[in-house]
């Protein structure tokens, strides 16, 4: 009865895919004890097909797969599509491309005891569900072993703090780290030695960006840490040098822009430096038309007699229109209005020279006169004594 329902199901399946049916040799239809369809002769258990036929083999080893779709009715020999085995080593179930070769190479593999997924063969991808510190659960590595693995890549579900640690090997099975992931705050540290911290709850203690030498941001004495600070909240840069504090290297003012280097205060200056500043040439333009002290040389200029100067200068101890040292050490001087002022003295002395210029002129002409009329008398005088 079973026999008859069999070929009844065979019959209805054929009238559907439209192939012949081939039974095992009691039936009298086949050469040997495998069903196939389509397939006079069948090299499986059940064989579907003639030129890409898929297999469904029982008695399936390392060699032999029990799955197969592939380009040759013999899948022992077959050079080109998909074969899966059972794994007769380790109980895996592998699943290889047969890409001209009758092994082919190895596509995905599944452990039969964690589930553990290996995607290829040369450097496969690893899914592990059941990770540690010393076993990834994600990797893409250079052999079939994640933990022998010397060159890939590696992820770590880090059991000592539940970070996110991410590795390269780099010719070692233990490799460098990259970066971590901090799994209580979403911090990113990238890099080992100098590790680049990003660090969204930031505070005065806490940089939200650094390159420092240690893993803790917190007690790194060398690199450079910047801060959101969140009492005026400035942009802070600090350059750690010997102490976890270090000092402070230039500040950005959150509502103006101005920026401070060696100080935190501006004092509403677009930039502030505390200490000298080095530099080749320096372009001082204004933003409104300059009063450039050209005017000196006009014609109408009034320039002061040098005894009202003499007065002044006795009296107040510096130049007219120029700050006193005491004005300067309170306000400092601006160095454009300063350069004007210091120019438009330089002129004035320079009308006082070519002033000057003329009245010795005009002395050396009156001494000539003088020396003439003097030379003139004296011979007079010599022709009157020398007379009889």
């Amino acid at each position: 009865m079973n026999r008859k329902l069999t070929l009844i199901t065979l019959l209805i399946f054929t009238s559907f895919v439209k192939a012949q049916i081939y039974i095992p040799v009691e039936q009298g239809l086949s050469g040997n004890n495998n069903v196939g369809i389509g397939n006079s002769n069948p090299n499986a258990m059940l064989t579907v097909g003639g030129g890409a036929p898929l297999f469904l083999n029982r008695g399936a080893s390392s060699v032999t797969p029990f799955l197969a779709v592939l380009n040759s009715v013999n899948p022992t020999d077959a050079k080109y599509g998909w074969a899966f085995y059972d794994n007769s080593t380790n109980g895996n179930l592998d699943i290889f491309r047969r890409n001209g070769t009758s092994q082919g190479i190895q596509f995905m593999s599944f452990n039969r005891n964690t589930g553990d997924v290996a995607i290829g063969e040369i450097s496969p991808l690893f899914l592990n569900h059941g990770s540690s510190n010393s076993t990834p659960f994600l990797a893409v590595l250079n052999s079939v072993n994640p933990t022998d693995a010397k060159y890939g890549w590696a992820f770590y579900d880090n059991s000592a703090n539940g970070n996110l640690d991410i590795f390269r090997r780099n010719g070692t099975s233990q490799g460098i780290k990259l970066m971590s992931f901090n799994r209580n705050t979403g911090d990113v540290a990238i890099g080992e030695s100098t590790p680049l911290y990003l660090n969204h709850g930031a505070s005065n203690s806490t940089p939200f960006l650094a390159v420092l030498n240690s893993v803790n941001p917190t007690d790194a004495k060398y690199g450079w840490a910047f801060y959101d600070n969140p009492i005026n909240g400035n942009l802070d840069i600090f350059r750690r040098n010997g102490t976890s504090q270090g000092l402070q290297f230039m500040s950005f003012d959150r509502n103006t822009g101005d920026v401070s280097i060696g100080t935190s205060n501006s004092n509403g200056n677009k930039l502030a430096v505390k200490g000298t500043i080095g530099c080749e040439e320096i372009v001082v333009k204004s933003a409104s038309a300059w009063n450039w002290p050209d005017y000196v040389f006009a014609k109408d200029y009034k320039l002061k007699p040098l005894h009202e100067i003499k007065e002044y200068v006795e009296e107040n101890h510096h130049l007219p229109e120029i700050s006193s040292a005491q004005e300067i050490e309170k306000n400092g001087f601006m160095l454009a209005e300063m350069n004007m002022k210091l120019l438009k003295k330089i002129e004035e002395l320079t009308l006082y020279m070519i002033e000057q210029e003329e009245k010795t002129e005009k002395l050396k002409t009156l001494v000539l006169e003088q020396n003439k009329l003097i030379s003139e008398q004296n011979k007079r005088l010599e022709k009157l004594e020398n007379k009889p």
